[in-house]
C-alpha cells in the first residue's frame, strides 16, 4: 500500500503540477510544449496501478526529460507579449508583475522537485 508520507507527497505534488499546468496554458504560445510536459507530469501523479514509489520514479524521469538538451525547461519564463503602447508606469508594474509570476513559477517547480524528490539520491 505505502506509507502515507509518500501519498501526501504525492497528492501535494499533484496539486502543484496541476498549477504549473494552468499556468503554462495561460502563457503564450511558447509554453505549450512545457505545457503538454507538465500534463503529463499530472497524469503520472495520477496513476492507480502503480506503488507510491513507481510513481515517484516515474514523475522523476520525466522532470529529467524537462532539463536534458539545448532549450530545456530550466530556460522557460513567463512572458508578457501586449507591452506596446504603454506608459513607463504601466511598463513598470507589467516588469513586476512578471518578475513576481517567474518567481511563483520558480517556486512551484522547486517545490515540485522537492516532492518527488528529483535531484536527490534514490533511497533503494
Amino acid at each position: 500500500m505505502g506509507n502515507v508520507d509518500e501519498r501526501n507527497r504525492i497528492a501535494r505534488a499533484r496539486e502543484v503540477a496541476a498549477e504549473l499546468d494552468r499556468i503554462l496554458l495561460a502563457a503564450d504560445r511558447t509554453a505549450f510544449h512545457w505545457q503538454q510536459q507538465m500534463l503529463l507530469v499530472v497524469a503520472d501523479l495520477s496513476g492507480t496501478d502503480a506503488s507510491e514509489e513507481e510513481i515517484l520514479g516515474a514523475v522523476r524521469e520525466r522532470l529529467a526529460g524537462l532539463y536534458y538538451g539545448a532549450r530545456n525547461f530550466g530556460d522557460f519564463y513567463l512572458a508578457r507579449e501586449d507591452r506596446e503602447d504603454r506608459e513607463d508606469r504601466e511598463d513598470r508594474e507589467d516588469r513586476e508583475e512578471q518578475v513576481a509570476a517567474n518567481r511563483h513559477l520558480a517556486a512551484l517547480v522547486k517545490e515540485l522537485r522537492a516532492l518527488v524528490g528529483y535531484g536527490q539520491r534514490s533511497s533503494r
